[in-house]
């Protein structure tokens, strides 16, 4: 593996030869399976956060002491609710509203800001800033 990626690093000069060289060799000699279902590569910064918090409530020492059957089970749970309560989270919600407002969509700017405040009525006083800030440029047609 190591060998695989001195030999790429040293012609392509590319911080992701040691990846290269790890999804070269698990090709060649295992069977990948799909995991989409309960993994992400990548997570937004707003799905990071909703994830990071969730799992400082989880990894509690009574977690940290079971099993790691019952470990690898509370996982593929906790992967299935996130997966599912990621676009409904308050947060999530909140970043779409705004994108939405950004890309001049203020039907569903609006949709989406009432959404937030029903799912979490307490927001800072910046919400309701950008609202009006958005609200004035559709009305200025800006």
């Amino acid at each position: 593996m190591y060998e695989l990626t001195d030999q790429l690093y040293e012609s392509a000069r590319n911080h992701a030869c040691e990846q290269y060289a790890f999804s070269y060799i698990l090709q060649k000699r295992t069977e990948l399976l799909s995991c989409e279902h309960c993994n992400r590569h990548y997570w937004h910064r707003i799905e990071k956060q909703i994830v990071d918090e969730f799992l400082q409530r989880k990894f509690t020492k009574e977690f940290a002491g079971l099993p790691l059957q019952l470990k690898t089970e509370h996982a593929g749970k906790w992967c299935r609710f996130l997966l599912k309560s990621i676009p409904n989270h308050p947060y999530w919600l909140r970043y779409s509203a705004m994108i939405a407002f950004q890309e001049r969509q203020f039907a569903k700017g609006y949709y989406l800001a009432m959404r937030t405040l029903a799912a979490a009525p307490r927001q800072d006083l910046t919400f309701f800033k950008d609202i009006a800030y958005h609200t004035k440029r559709m009305l200025l047609c800006k």
